[in-house]
């Protein structure tokens, strides 16, 4: 997993909206802690962040990408 799945984790939090580790791995199909591991590294880039629940959503423009009912 590189950064071809980091962007795999941006796809599905930028379509599904915010997600927990476990929830990722299962749309991924992956293992949860390989998940982490890149949602870690999305963090310290800045693309991503932890959120309320444990759950990763897309940061855009400064703030929390929440997704709303008309995505």
């Amino acid at each position: 997993m590189g950064h071809q799945s980091e962007c795999d984790i941006t796809a599905v939090l930028a379509e599904h909206g915010p997600a927990s580790g476990p929830e990722l791995a299962k749309l991924l199909d992956t293992h949860p802690v390989t998940v982490e591991r890149r949602c870690t590294k999305l963090q310290q880039r800045g693309e991503i962040r932890q959120v309320t629940g444990g759950r990763y959503a897309i940061v855009e423009s400064g703030h929390v990408r929440q997704r709303t009912a008309s995505d």
